[in-house]
């Protein structure tokens, strides 16, 4: 009987650890995930733990490492690509970041993670289109029309609050995205 009741108690661990690097906690999540002896009851927890050793030990290579076996074992899981997105956007690899992000919101049917996705796009600090798009970023008449516009507060800013149906992929579309 205390056999069961030990399993329980590790399986809720893992429930809270994913929650704890959801909170970004990391450290919290790192002493659970020691406790937990190493053993992984979803891929998702693999996924958090590759996660937390990328902000919390800056060990990015072994986080890319791990996310992606995690991803290998069930690809459907878009906590899983987000994770993943996180740790490419620490190892300043954005482009990799983005497509992480862009395939986990087309895996995520129930809408359960569109808004971190979202908010983690948009973190990423990616640049608008430019006023004139034809013309170079660099442009004279780009840099002063752009400075000009965003100086009479004309910036059309999306909506990215946590409230419900606050939160939606058309709110990126001035992104260029999708």
């Amino acid at each position: 009987m205390e056999i069961s009741i030990y399993k329980k108690e590790k399986k809720d661990d893992f429930k809270r650890v994913i929650e704890l690097t959801r909170q970004e906690r990391y450290k919290e999540a790192m002493t659970l995930f020691e406790e937990g002896e190493g053993t992984f009851h979803t891929h998702e927890a693999l996924s958090c733990y590759a996660l937390s050793i990328a902000n919390h030990d800056f060990y990015l290579d072994a986080a890319t490492k791990l996310c992606l076996v995690a991803l290998r074992r069930d690809p459907k899981n878009p906590a899983i690509y987000l994770n993943l997105g996180k740790i490419f956007n620490l190892s300043n690899k954005k482009r990799t970041a983005l497509r992480a992000f862009k395939k986990g919101m087309k895996k995520d049917i129930m809408e359960r993670l569109h808004p971190e996705f979202i908010e983690a796009i948009a973190s990423m600090g990616i640049r608008r289109t430019p006023v004139i798009p034809f013309l170079s970023r660099n442009n004279f008449l780009n840099r002063m029309l752009g400075r000009l516009i965003s100086s009479l507060g004309r910036d059309v800013k999306p909506n990215f609050t946590k409230e419900k149906g606050g939160a939606r992929i058309s709110d990126l579309a001035h992104l260029k995205l999708f």
